[in-house]
């Protein structure tokens, strides 16, 4: 049953377990050789630029312990790994009293640094490549108008060329730019006549000199007519009449203004 259990175990042999792995711990009990037996079939398999820490547990056990510290360390000394190949550490650990766990606790920074060097040597790689690409835009502006005399001083007639060409087309000066034509004030435009066209200016009406008018004399109107007064019941009894009442005089029209005399000698005027 044991054996069906190992090979049933979910290890590396399933899945791709050092895929975009920085580190690795593989711990095993050093007082059961199997477990032991796993890590000489596994350590191979990890990649070389991957760093190794190997963790013989069970430490508080030491008097059952099966597996020696130099035979991990004979293990590690015979793996076939290639020069640049990336750290192996062989440590032991409790996990009843936490031995071991601050150097594990230490190794951690090197799959860190590790990672971060590959981070900045990928920098230094973009960094070359911009440097080189720039010596190349410089190389390539040596023979343009950036450092050839001649090709600016082209470049420069051209544009002063390309300025003044539209005003020379114009016939205006640079100094008229659009300047409509001064219309005189007098001048009246209809809606039909261009406003550089000068109008005549308009004839103002000649009227003919009308005489003063005489003032009007005075004249009154004709006051009308009292309406007669109504009979009463006791006069048409008696057959009497009302007496007529007495109109009052109309007011007297004003003297008119006398017209002085025509003087026909200085002697003759009078003041």
């Amino acid at each position: 049953p044991s054996q069906a259990e190992s090979e049933m175990a979910l290890d590396a042999e399933f899945l791709d377990v050092y895929k975009n792995c920085n580190g690795v711990v593989m711990m095993f009990d050093i007082t059961k050789q199997w477990t032991f037996s796993y890590i000489l079939r596994e350590l191979p398999k990890v990649p070389t630029h991957v760093p190794v820490c190997v963790l013989g547990n069970y430490r508080d056990m030491g008097e059952h312990r099966v597996i020696l510290p130099d035979d991990v360390r004979d293990l590690m000394d015979r793996l076939d790994r290639p020069p640049g190949s990336s750290y192996f550490r062989y440590a032991e650990s409790s996990m009843k009293n936490s031995f071991g766990l601050k150097y594990l606790h230490k190794f951690f920074n090197i799959p860190f640094l590790q990672l971060q060097r590959e981070t900045l040597l990928r920098q230094l790689e973009t960094n070359q490549l911009d440097i080189d690409a720039t010596l190349e835009e410089l190389s390539v502006q040596q023979e343009t108008e950036d450092q050839n005399y001649s090709i600016f001083l082209e470049m420069m007639e051209a544009r002063s060329r390309g300025h003044t060409s539209p005003l020379a087309a114009n016939g205006q000066s640079p100094s008229s730019g659009s300047q409509s034509p001064v219309v005189p004030v007098s001048a009246v435009s209809t809606g039909s006549s261009s406003p550089s066209t000068p109008q005549p200016a308009p004839q103002l009406p000649l009227s003919a000199p009308s005489a003063c008018p005489s003032p009007p004399s005075p004249s009154e109107a004709p006051a009308p007519s009292a309406p007669p007064p109504r009979r009463s019941i006791i006069s048409r009894l008696f057959g009497t009449s009302p007496a007529a009442e007495v109109a009052p005089p109309p007011p007297d029209p004003a003297p008119a203004a006398e017209a002085p005399a025509k003087v026909q000698d200085v002697e003759e005027f009078v003041p």
